[in-house]
């Protein structure tokens, strides 16, 4: 199963123009979109918690081991669109940085900034082990960008699922398209076995009689060898107690020739 590590960032001291309040409350705002998108098409995630720093926001991202690392910004300095940061050209991230701003460049009011590379900004490099980008969804000192992310939140999270879907090769559906139950495969019923027929029958008991009668005849003969073995056996008891007998006669008979010579005096 696909693993992706949400980032929103935790950047409560960047505050927007106007009523944007701050970049941590909209971009969670985002995020929230974001993860049911990815739970209603059976994606994994994990999210960072606002009070972590970046470092262990690293470390939590390379505990659960995901296959994606998002960042989830929005951008300052006076300019306007959105861009997003990947690794480095020819990479994974590059492809995944792709995918995502396809889709969050299509929704901004404004001219976009493209994919761009740093590997030296914390998120995007090896600090993070999994494949990872950091989309800057607009500028939040824009009047115009940040009216776009506050109203814009549900868009910008779809969009970011639609870009990730594309990412791991799943097909994206649309939020509040009904899901279709594919028809359960229809299991043909087993076959009647066929009436076996009277001769057959028949000769199935003929053999099961004759099965049982030499089990029978064996048993009988096995009773037979036992009283056998037993005759054997007292037969060997009698002639062994007679032969102790005639052994103990003989010494008899030998004692009583000693004593007459002696009494003789032969």
């Amino acid at each position: 199963m696909v693993k992706v590590y949400i980032s929103p960032s935790t950047q409560d001291h960047n505050v927007g123009v106007g009523s944007y309040g701050t970049e941590e409350a909209e971009m969670n705002k985002i995020a929230d979109v974001y993860c049911a998108g990815l739970q209603r098409h059976g994606i994994e995630f994990k999210r960072n918690s606002p009070s972590m720093e970046l470092t262990q926001v690293a470390d939590d991202s390379n505990a659960y081991h995901p296959d994606i690392h998002l960042a989830i910004h929005s951008n300052a300095g006076g300019g306007q669109g959105t861009e997003v940061w990947a690794y480095a050209a020819g990479t994974n991230s590059e492809k995944l940085a792709n995918c995502l701003y396809k889709y969050v460049a299509a929704l901004t009011p404004s001219p976009d900034r493209g994919v761009k590379f740093n590997n030296r900004l914390l998120e995007i490099s090896d600090k993070v082990h999994a494949t990872s980008a950091i989309v800057e969804t607009a500028f939040h000192d824009n009047p115009a960008d940040a009216s776009f992310i506050q109203s814009h939140h549900m868009e910008i999270g779809e969009a970011l699922v639609h870009g990730t879907c594309d990412y791991v090769g799943i097909a994206y559906k649309p939020l509040g398209q009904p899901e279709v139950t594919p028809p359960s495969p229809q299991t043909a019923p087993a076959p009647t076995p066929a009436p076996v027929a009277d001769t057959e029958k028949e000769q199935l008991k003929a053999r099961l009689a004759d099965v049982t009668a030499k089990l029978t005849a064996a048993q009988a003969q096995a009773v037979s060898l036992q009283k056998q073995a037993a005759d054997l056996q007292n037969q060997v008891t009698v002639a062994s107690n007679r032969a102790t007998s005639a052994k103990n006669a003989l010494k008899d008979v030998g004692d009583w020739k000693a004593l007459t010579r002696r009494v003789l005096g032969l």
